[in-house]
C-alpha cells in the first residue's frame, strides 16, 4: 500500500450518532492523520459514492435502523478503490470472517478505543499497513470458532434458527428433506464434539452457533440474506 503523505479524507458509515460525533472530531484532535470526515448511516445515503473520493472508508458491521449486516455492502465499497476499515463491536468469529472474505482491509474493535483506529488510519496514510498481517493479528484476538460448518451447513442452521422446517429448508435449497436432515445431523455432531460427550439438543446447538455468529436475532426472518 503506497503512502498518501497527507492527512486522510475519511468516510464513516455507521448507524450510531455517537460514533459520528466521535469520528468527526478527528480533524481537530488528529489533524496530521485526518483532514475531513463525512458520515452516513448506510451506503445508500451516499448514492453513487461520495464526492470527492475518500482515502479510507470506516464501516460498522451492523447498519441501519434494522441493524442489518453490512457484508453485502462491502462488495459495493470495494469499487470505491479505498481501504475499508471495519470498526465494530461485533466479535463473533464467523461474522468477522465473512467481512474479511468480502474484502475489508483492516479490523478495529470499538472496545479498543479511538486511538487504535487512529493508529490504523495513520498506518494507511504512511503506506505501512499490511492488510493480511493486520487482519491476521486482529482475528487472533477474537474468540475461537467452536465449530467449523460448511457454507451449506451454515445455511441449514440459519433456517433452523429462524423456525423453518426441514421441508421448508429443502424447498428453498432445492434439495431433498433427507439431505437437510443429513446436514442437520452433521451440525449437531460438530457441536457435540465441543460441547461434551452427552446428548446435545437443538437449543444448545443454536445457542453455541449464535455465539459463533452463524446466525443473529437481529436478522430474524431473513435467513437467506445473511452471509
Amino acid at each position: 500500500m503506497s503512502a498518501l503523505a497527507r492527512p486522510l479524507s475519511v468516510v464513516v458509515i455507521d448507524n450510531d450518532e455517537n460514533v459520528h460525533r466521535s469520528l468527526q472530531s478527528l480533524p481537530l484532535s488528529h489533524p496530521a492523520v485526518v483532514r475531513i470526515v463525512t458520515v452516513a448511516a448506510s451506503v445508500d445515503e451516499l448514492d453513487d459514492g461520495p464526492s470527492p473520493q475518500p482515502d479510507v472508508v470506516v464501516l460498522d458491521f451492523w447498519l441501519g435502523r434494522d441493524c442489518r449486516s453490512s457484508v453485502d455492502d462491502i462488495g459495493r465499497l470495494v469499487q470505491w478503490n479505498a481501504p475499508i476499515v471495519l470498526y465494530t463491536s461485533e466479535e463473533r468469529p464467523y461474522l468477522i470472517q465473512t467481512a474479511v472474505t468480502a474484502g475489508i482491509t483492516a479490523l478495529c474493535l470499538k472496545h479498543d478505543g479511538l486511538d487504535a483506529l487512529v493508529r490504523t488510519l495513520a498506518s494507511i496514510r504512511d503506506g505501512e499497513l499490511r492488510p493480511s498481517r493486520q487482519l491476521a493479528a486482529a482475528l487472533a484476538d477474537l474468540p475461537p470458532l467452536r465449530a467449523r460448518l460448511t457454507p451449506t451447513e451454515a445455511t441449514v442452521l440459519r433456517g433452523l434458527a429462524y423456525g423453518l422446517s426441514a421441508s421448508d429448508i429443502a424447498t428453498r435449497l432445492c434439495v431433498s428433506v433427507d439431505t437437510v436432515r443429513c446436514h442437520t445431523k452433521h451440525i449437531h455432531e460438530k457441536y457435540r464434539a465441543v460441547l461434551g460427550d452427552g446428548p446435545v439438543n437443538r437449543q444448545q446447538t443454536l445457542r453455541a452457533a449464535l455465539e459463533d455468529g452463524y446466525w443473529d436475532a437481529r436478522e430474524w426472518g431473513e435467513p437467506w440474506n445473511i452471509p
